[in-house]
């Protein structure tokens, strides 16, 4: 009767040690899991930031998309446009990226030196995540700032109609500008 106590004993156990090992494997299959997600979430945020930078500092096409853009960043920032402007003499960032470092700066409690100390080599969405600013928040504003521009762009074409034409045709010669119709122009011949 030992015999089978012990028997009975030990596929118990083993049973038990498949169990822990199975549990073990589910484990690190969750933590896997969930550490791949982070990055991608990371990697997201990341991409989307960087992109609504570079789609804001484009607008810095001419001088009146230039005084657009300040005014946009000072909205969102709640900083004067001189403030701003001593700031990008200073610190020699674009529009896109000023807005973000004064946005972390602003939800981290920390003041803008100490923001662009901490970048370094980092990226803006690692700065915001380690001060705890949500990049999406930060990725709003820029979305924000850029409809700003793009309704003071809109404002400043109706207030002059020969630029906007001007500018949504590129040229003031050819059939697309008025110019002669004819033989081999884009309308064809009559």
């Amino acid at each position: 009767m030992s015999f089978g106590r012990a028997a009975c004993f030990s596929f118990s156990a083993a049973r038990q040690n498949r169990m822990i090992q199975a549990i073990k494997k589910l484990i690190c299959l969750f933590v896997t899991y969930f550490l791949c997600g982070s990055m991608v979430a990371f990697a997201s945020n990341e991409e989307s930031l960087n992109q609504a930078i570079i789609s804001l500092n484009a607008r810095a096409r001419s001088d009146a998309g230039r005084k657009l853009l300040l005014t946009a960043v000072s909205q969102q920032t709640r900083l004067s446009e001189k403030t701003l402007q001593s700031q990008m003499s200073a610190t020699h960032l674009g529009y896109g990226e000023l807005l973000t470092a004064n946005s972390i700066a602003e939800g981290s409690g920390k003041n803008l030196n100490a923001v662009l100390a901490m970048k370094g080599a980092k990226s803006w969405t690692s700065v915001s995540k380690q001060l705890r600013v949500d990049p999406d928040s930060i990725v709003n504003r820029l979305h924000n700032a850029e409809r700003t521009v793009q309704s003071g762009r809109a404002g400043l074409r109706a207030q002059n109609p020969q630029a906007a034409q001007r500018d949504r045709r590129g040229s003031n010669y050819g059939p697309q500008a008025g110019g002669p119709v004819g033989e081999g122009s884009m309308r064809g011949s009559r």
